[in-house]
């Protein structure tokens, strides 16, 4: 008896000693992380988006082409070192250990609004990483640090050494580990590209033909017989002839084969096999390569460029009209080299983005020949970051992608040069932003980055001035509307300049006209709405009655315009009993989705949504929308008290800096 209870005494003890040496551990690297956020010598920004995590990005700058370890950074390595004698798991990695064995880390945990949420480290083979798990009373309790150096020169030349890197801490018992993932899902990829047309798929395309061609006559037959079963054996045949089909088709051909099947397709006898042929038209869709676009095209895209704030981030709803005839085509013909260690190299149609195209590289060469529209713009990039924009046409082009210099024709040489001329500029980002992730761009010197932002904004404006006479205004234009005000847009939208018809400019010049709906004075477009209960509404009710009003144009289904909400949380808090009214108008047409979303944020400011008869499919068509020519999103309007249009176009801290210019009271 008494042996029994020294081993239950022996075996509390070791759990409590173990628990405690854990907690140790957990005081040990939080006092570390805090002391380190505190260092003078270091940048760092809270960049967490959720509760029961913690994550912050850090930056140091040295001008110089050598840095040494930063003090504060060599104790905060050591605290990692020092307490894994405490940890459950840990993981080091440095550079001088060689490549890196994975190159995801995910983190899981479940949401209240998303069914769960993921916290994602991307690491490379440069990074320095550390990543300590401790098992406390409540869970997984996870630190990890990440850096990595970066040596470059200004636009001056002037070397500089940045270490960028972040911390994250992963607590609350509500996190799992999720996996190592060897494979970077944002890494170019050939899978998901297209190649252009070869004469191997020209042979498939000639068998596909016959085979389809032979299961017409037979449904034909087997129809005319009454042979019912007959049908649906070549139907089902069918299916599986297009689902085998590994080659790629033009759209002429895809044309072609869907006339073969019309007999199958048109069958109004058989729902199920019209279904079924169907389904096989459309496993065909998916091996085509569009080659001349024609008709309306109309895509979401974002407006994520090299030189913007985080405030001015957009996703646009953009619409093309290529008109019904035949574009002129012309054979482009790209050869050229890159970075021996590219794999890869992409051709895409931009304004409006389609599928790339995927070009070998056999020793840092490459050849790229292919019929396409004339004028339009395309560009070419690596799997190394080395990208370049070009017109197509006839000229054939030889480029180095590394060095960002090409031979073609005198527009293309010419773009080249202006090209080369912005991206002189982005080595600074550097000096101001977290760049250790292809994917990050937090801004942790604002003033410095606001500088950089309006030097290339400047030289992108200075570019349109000088090339009036020719199709470079076209990229400049289609890439920076959403950040342009309508006087920046007025000299260019004017009809007569040798680009004014260029197809990529269609959504920038929809966006101007939208810009011209809401222009400062102008009295506020009434229009029918509901609020989270469903009872119906109109904007007449809240807006021009003695009150500035607020009214953030955004979704529940994308987080950048969602990012937007905490401002406004911040603007009904903070003016609360004053004659401001902030007021959230959501485009959702899934009334369910928009209300738990609210719920689950909290997001305790009024809520209006365009009204559940609004019948329109797509979303951009609503008529609160139209009504202030609304064509992206976020957006902001501020009315004041008298109805009439203050401002537009204010995010994030501007936003907060302009209510707080305005006589609220």
């Amino acid at each position: 008896m008494k042996r029994r209870i020294y081993t239950t005494v022996l075996l509390i003890a070791v759990v409590l000693t173990v628990q405690a040496q854990t907690q140790r551990g957990i005081d040990a690297l939080e006092q570390a992380v805090r002391t380190f956020l505190a260092s003078a010598d270091v940048k760092s920004k809270d960049t967490h988006w959720s509760h029961s995590q913690e994550q912050w990005c850090f930056k140091y700058v040295c001008a110089g082409d050598t840095m040494a370890m930063p003090a504060s950074l060599a104790a905060l390595h050591d605290a990692f070192t020092q307490n894994v004698r405490y940890a459950t798991a840990s993981y080091f990695h440095s550079p001088a250990d060689g490549p890196m064995p994975f190159s995801i880390l995910r983190f899981v945990r479940n949401d209240s609004f998303f069914s769960h949420i993921t916290g994602t480290a991307r690491i490379k083979d440069n990074h320095h990483f550390f990543l300590v798990n401790f098992q406390d009373a409540n869970g997984l309790n996870s630190y990890h640090l990440s850096w990595c150096t970066t040596t470059f020169r200004d636009r001056n030349g002037r070397p500089f050494t940045t270490i960028d890197g972040y911390i994250c801490h992963y607590f609350g018992g509500v996190w799992r580990m999720d996996k190592f993932e060897q494979n970077d899902p944002w890494q170019m990829s050939a899978q998901h590209m297209n190649r252009p047309i070869s004469s191997d798929d020209l042979s498939k395309y000639e068998t596909l033909t016959a085979q389809l061609r032979y299961l017409a006559d037979t449904y034909q037959t087997q129809k005319a017989k009454g042979n019912e079963k007959g049908c649906d054996a070549t139907v089902y045949m069918l299916k599986k002839v297009c689902d085998g089909f590994d080659g790629q088709l033009t759209q002429q051909q895809f044309g072609d084969l869907v006339q073969l099947m019309s007999d199958m397709r048109e069958d109004k006898g058989s729902e199920q096999r019209s279904r079924i042929t169907g389904h096989a038209t459309n496993s065909l869709w998916k091996k085509v390569v569009v080659d001349n676009l024609i008709g309306k095209i109309r895509s979401w895209a974002s407006n994520d460029v090299l030189f913007m704030l985080p405030d001015q981030r957009r996703v646009m709803d953009e619409r093309y009209d290529y008109g019904s005839g035949k574009q002129k085509e012309v054979k482009v013909t790209l050869t050229g080299h890159t970075d021996r260690r590219s794999q890869l190299v992409s051709v895409q149609q931009k304004h409006p983005d389609m599928k790339p195209y995927a070009v070998a590289v056999d020793s840092g060469r490459f050849v790229f020949s292919m019929r396409m529209a004339e004028h339009q713009l395309i560009e070419v990039s690596d799997d190394q970051g080395h990208s370049i924009v070009l017109f197509t046409d006839s000229v054939p082009v030889e480029i180095d992608l590394a060095l960002m210099t090409l031979s073609g024709s005198q527009l293309n040489n010419r773009f080249a040069d202006c090209q080369r001329r912005l991206r002189a500029l982005l080595p600074e980002r550097h000096l101001y932003m977290h760049l250790m992730d292809d994917l990050d761009d937090t801004v942790v010197d604002e003033a410095g980055y606001q500088q950089l932002v309006a030097d290339a904004h400047q030289l992108q404006m200075d570019i349109i001035r000088e090339n009036q006479d020719n199709l470079i205004p076209v990229w400049y234009l289609a890439e920076n509307y959403t950040t342009m005000s309508h006087r920046e847009l007025y000299p260019w939208m004017q009809p007569g300049l040798p680009y004014a018809d260029h197809v990529a400019l269609q959504p920038a010049r929809a966006y101007y006209e939208g810009l011209r709906q809401r222009l400062p004075g102008k009295l506020f477009a009434d229009a029918a709405c509901i609020d989270t209960a469903g009872v119906s509404h109109r904007l007449s009710e809240y807006i021009g009655h003695g009150d500035y009003v607020v009214l953030y144009f955004w979704s529940s289904f994308n987080h950048i315009t969602r990012n937007g909400t905490k401002v406004m949380k911040q603007l009904h808090k903070q003016y609360a009993g004053k004659n401001l009214r902030a007021i959230g108008l959501s485009i959702d047409t899934n009334k369910d989705v928009w209300q738990q979303y609210i719920r689950s944020r909290k997001l305790t400011f009024d809520h209006l949504s365009p009204p559940e008869g609004d019948s329109h499919a797509n979303l951009w068509d609503q008529e609160l929308l139209k009504a202030y020519g609304i064509h992206s999103l976020p957006e902001t309007i501020i009315f004041g008290p008298d109805g009439r249009i203050v401002c537009t176009g204010l995010t994030g801290d501007e936003l907060l800096q302009k209510i707080a210019s305005l006589p609220v009271k």
